[in-house]
């Protein structure tokens, strides 16, 4: 056994999805559906770990499907850190193995996240508040009365240019 993986982690079998396309009059293919779901990982895997906080893993055919999985589930998991079903959950991969443990320090990020969108959220009403009151405190420049008197000022020295012409 790899060194790397813990030895209390839990080896779980991943089954991939199939898929079974549609075709046009043409063969080509035009849509897919999924005909079997193969394995739930937030199920099965990601809410576990979460809930128990023991190391699972699967293995996979190819290093680079690894990759691919480790990223994915990595973008969801942070993707989801704000929602109300949040996972402290680290994945890694070791080999072409897809590893899932407890992460604490996703919790503090969390909070800092939290605690950004508070700050940023009074940020912006400050702002909005500011610059309610500058508008409500600034004299109206461009009203109609004013377009008009500028208008007629315009006309006046119109006439007085012609006038001494």
């Amino acid at each position: 056994m790899n060194p790397l993986i813990p030895t209390e982690a839990i080896q779980i079998r991943y089954d991939s999805p199939i898929y079974e396309p549609y075709y046009d009059d043409e063969d080509n293919i035009i849509d897919e559906e999924c005909v079997e779901p193969g394995t739930d990982v937030v199920r099965q895997v990601i809410s576990k770990v979460h809930n128990d906080g023991i190391p699972r893993y699967y293995r996979l055919r190819h290093r680079h499907n690894a990759r691919d999985h480790k990223n994915r589930w990595n973008k969801w998991i942070q993707s989801n850190l704000m929602g109300q079903t949040h996972y402290f959950v680290a994945v890694s991969i070791i080999g072409r193995r897809v590893l899932f443990s407890y992460a604490p320090k996703l919790s503090i990020k969390r909070e800092k996240l939290f605690k950004s969108r508070d700050f940023k959220a009074k940020q912006r009403k400050r702002i909005q508040e500011r610059d309610r009151a500058q508008q409500a405190a600034a004299p109206e420049e461009y009203t109609w009365e004013h377009y008009t008197l500028h208008k007629q000022l315009e006309v006046m020295l119109g006439e007085r240019m012609n006038d001494e012409r």
